[in-house]
């Protein structure tokens, strides 16, 4: 009897016993399937794979061990859902269900590009971050570093990176200029960062400049 799509799945994640040494590509070719359904096997059985330093450094130094985790799943830092920070564990497994009945209702082809697994990984870990008692703060224009968080030990808060807000074509420029003076006005931090007047004004709207 043939196994189904689901079944091979299974399968093969049960196989893998350290996911960190087999990448997309490698599974794709060790087991003779598509790109899809290998990106589905490579993130679910990262999942389910925790190690004991993974549980010891998760246990023992949870500031330093979501930040650095946080760091480096958020690439791209400008697609962090800022409106599902800090919310309630309930809100939390909502969003992650939904995306995951996203996922599953994509084509083969849309599931090839989408980002949404990496995505579903996040809001897991903010999850696991609730259940720690660690609070996210949203980016500040003169205090956040460029791309990594920077932790309150006292307060068990990260101070998330200003990439939240800007792309790369901003960045940097934001950070040179605000170590110069402060902005004056936000006809002076568009004159001298080069960003958009309606970029501003959802920036203004959402609270990040007054």
């Amino acid at each position: 009897m043939k196994e189904s799509r689901e079944q091979l799945k299974k399968r093969i994640i049960d196989d893998l016993k350290d996911i960190r040494k087999k990448g997309i590509a490698r599974i794709q070719k060790e087991y003779g399937i598509g790109f899809a359904l290998a990106k589905e096997v490579y993130y679910e059985a990262g999942e389910s794979v925790e190690d004991y330093e993974h549980i010891f450094f998760r246990k023992r130094y949870p500031l330093d061990f979501f930040a650095s985790y946080l760091d480096a799943y958020c690439m791209y830092y400008h697609e962090f859902d800022l409106s599902l920070i800090n919310v309630s564990i309930e809100a939390l497994i909502k969003e992650i269900n939904s995306k995951q009945e996203e996922y599953k209702l994509l084509s083969d082809h849309d599931k090839k590009y989408s980002s949404l697994p990496s995505k579903i990984r996040v809001l897991k870990i903010q999850a696991l971050m609730n259940v720690e008692g660690i609070k996210m703060s949203k980016p500040d224009i003169y205090k956040s570093a460029a791309e990594k968080i920077i932790i309150d030990r006292d307060k068990r808060i990260y101070l998330l990176p200003l990439a939240c807000l800007f792309s790369s074509n901003y960045l940097n420029k934001v950070v040179e200029e605000r170590e110069k003076n402060k902005f004056t006005s936000f006809e002076d931090l568009r004159r001298r960062t080069g960003i958009p007047a309606e970029r501003i004004e959802w920036l203004i709207d959402n609270g990040y400049i007054l």
